[in-house]
């Protein structure tokens, strides 16, 4: 048995390529029904490398933000997704969704929650907002999504420690790997616990 999930993203897809790739290799009991994106982006790619289903759903492209959030809930929907994992989505995922899923929306955080999380807070933001801080550690963060940025219950951080010399990008390229790491790992574990599904 494997649990069915929608992926959202909106930019490279290193994340979901990580993910997609423990899908195959066995040791995630899934199998991805959907990618949404909300722009031309390099997680499309993968997606069809890895054959998954894949809608581009840009807001600004809709007549109103209600017939875009209408629009991500029915693709959803229509996938008969039980889990929703986002990889890099840059959007705030409409309220209905976040309802109709409790606890079974996933995302992963490049650093420390919640002092470096919401509206705004990605990537280098991330990183620069944790260097400027002065803080000695940073890492990423595994949670819960609701309906808010970066407000959703913590499930795992992993410290990564903050260099004197370290820039945005070279905390950068140290804590992507761990993201790669915990990321699947954290989904297996989800999937054992709330649905009791294993790989094994």
């Amino acid at each position: 048995m494997k649990l069915k999930i929608a992926f959202f993203a909106s930019g490279r897809g290193s994340n979901l390529q990580a993910i997609l790739e423990a899908i195959r290799e066995g040791w995630v009991a899934a199998e991805p029904v959907l990618l949404v994106t909300d722009r031309e982006c390099g997680a499309e790619e993968i997606a069809k490398e890895f054959g998954v289903p894949h809608q581009r759903l840009v807001a600004k492209e809709f007549a109103s933000a209600e017939q875009w959030q209408s629009a991500v809930t029915d693709a959803v929907k229509a996938s008969n997704a039980e889990l929703i994992v986002l990889c890099g989505y840059l959007r705030l995922l409409p309220a209905e969704l976040c309802k109709r899923f409790p606890n079974r929306i996933l995302n992963i955080h490049p650093g420390p929650l919640p002092e470096f999380g919401g509206k705004g807070m990605w990537g280098h933001h991330v990183h620069e907002a944790v260097i400027a801080s002065g803080a000695n550690w940073s890492g990423p963060t595994v949670h819960f999504v609701n309906e808010e940025y970066d407000k959703g219950d913590i499930i795992v951080h992993v410290p990564v420690p903050v260099l004197p010399d370290d820039t945005a990008e070279t905390l950068a390229v140290r804590i992507l790997p761990v993201e790669h790491k915990i990321f699947p790992i954290v989904i297996e574990q989800t999937i054992a616990h709330i649905f009791g599904i294993t790989s094994k």
